[in-house]
């Protein structure tokens, strides 16, 4: 739960549209960081988060605005972006060494990314995270991550056609 000053959301000038289906307050929170302003955490807050379960379409929507903050800060999300391209990668090693019959293979390619993603689980379910639902929920990232390398895709091709169709026009006149 974010406490916003007005005077704070016009020094940033605001939330940013483009991340108009998830990720606005983590975009908040970067340009907050990129104007000096101290974010400040308060431990004795109390807030009510009404947990709901996530439908793989969820979970497809989460991978957008992650691509897009590494696309807008670079850098800044680049631990982020490697994180999840690591990930990506792995299961898509797995995938194929699967798909050619190399089925010890594609269980090694795979397993540092699994190792990670079931740690990050366990973490949770020591912490009292039902068992179940901790799993899924961090094996349904492969889906977030296979959606952010998707939405980088889109924009980089999107902003190449762009500059292609730019470029024939500028060169016909």
């Amino acid at each position: 739960m974010m406490a916003i000053r007005r005077e704070l959301l016009a020094i940033v000038g605001g939330f940013d549209p483009w991340f108009d289906i998830g990720g606005e307050d983590w975009d908040f929170i970067l340009q907050l960081e990129k104007h000096h302003i101290p974010i400040i955490f308060n431990g004795k807050a109390i807030v009510f988060h009404q947990v709901r379960s996530f439908t793989l379409r969820d979970y497809w929507k989460m991978g957008a605005p992650r691509a897009r903050a590494s696309i807008k800060y670079g850098f800044i999300v680049l631990r982020d972006a490697i994180a999840v391209i690591f990930h990506f990668i792995s299961l898509m090693l797995f995938l194929i060494a699967l798909l050619m019959g190399r089925l010890f293979l594609s269980f090694m390619l795979f397993t540092p990314s699994l190792l990670l993603r079931l740690r990050r689980a366990l973490l949770e379910i020591r912490k009292g995270a039902n068992f179940t639902r901790a799993i899924c929920s961090h094996l349904r990232m492969y889906i977030v991550y296979i959606a952010y390398v998707v939405e980088i895709l889109r924009h980089f091709i999107s902003k190449f056609v762009h500059r292609a169709t730019t470029y024939i026009k500028h060169s016909q006149k």
